[in-house]
């Protein structure tokens, strides 16, 4: 009955506890989804060009980065701009500069630099995220596995709780009496050495009788 009620339960909490991970892990997914399309729309060119459209996708994420990270990314992204455009990069092109002063366009091998510390930045934000939302298979012999488990069986279970306590009831009977035999054995054991010794020593006076 214990078993069958613990193989229960746990299949319960485990699914409760999914459902709740699931719940909680829907802003991270959402926001690690922006940040691949970012990385995805700039990162994946060997000379990245950037446009109104890498810039729209960066609008939509940008929330999502540290301020300092956001600015930093966003001046890769203006120096990344297609040498010579003119058109309009959108309200995000303005926050390193509030009067509108977009950096120069780099070229040639200044480009391909910064297209990897583009690369670096992105991978740096999207790497943790993508840690915390695919954990690694749980080990068994894992100790926090294990606390998360005697966790789900300790809520509300009271009739495991009892049966428990049943148990170790029973096994501290057990216990007394096993301590009790082995201490009347004992003295079995030592008044017999005492008996045998005193008849021992009447049969050595009555030899010498």
């Amino acid at each position: 009955m214990a078993e069958s009620l613990a193989v229960k339960n746990l299949k319960e909490g485990r699914k409760n506890k999914e459902i709740k991970e699931a719940i909680l892990s829907m802003p991270l997914t959402e926001k690690m989804e922006r940040l691949k399309e970012l990385f995805g729309a700039t990162c994946m060119d060997l000379e990245p060009s950037v446009g109104p459209e890498e810039m729209r996708v960066f609008e939509k994420c940008r929330g999502d980065l540290p301020a300092e990270k956001a600015k930093e990314i966003l001046e890769i992204l203006l120096r990344l701009k297609k040498p010579g455009a003119t058109e309009d990069l959108g309200p995000a092109a303005n926050m390193l500069d509030p009067d509108g002063k977009i950096p120069a366009a780099a070229a040639g091998e200044e480009r391909i630099a910064l297209g990897r510390d583009l690369t670096r930045a992105l991978a740096m934000e999207i790497e943790p995220l993508e840690n915390r939302l695919l954990d690694p298979d749980e080990d068994p012999s894992d100790a926090q596995a294990q606390f998360d488990r005697d966790e789900i069986l300790a809520r509300g279970q009271e009739k495991v709780a009892l049966m428990n306590r049943a148990e170790e009831s029973s096994l501290r009977q057990v216990w007394r009496l096993t301590h009790l035999l082995i201490n009347i054995k004992k003295a079995a054991s030592a008044q017999k050495n005492i008996e045998n010794e005193e008849s021992s020593q009447y049969v050595a006076e009555k030899k010498r009788v």
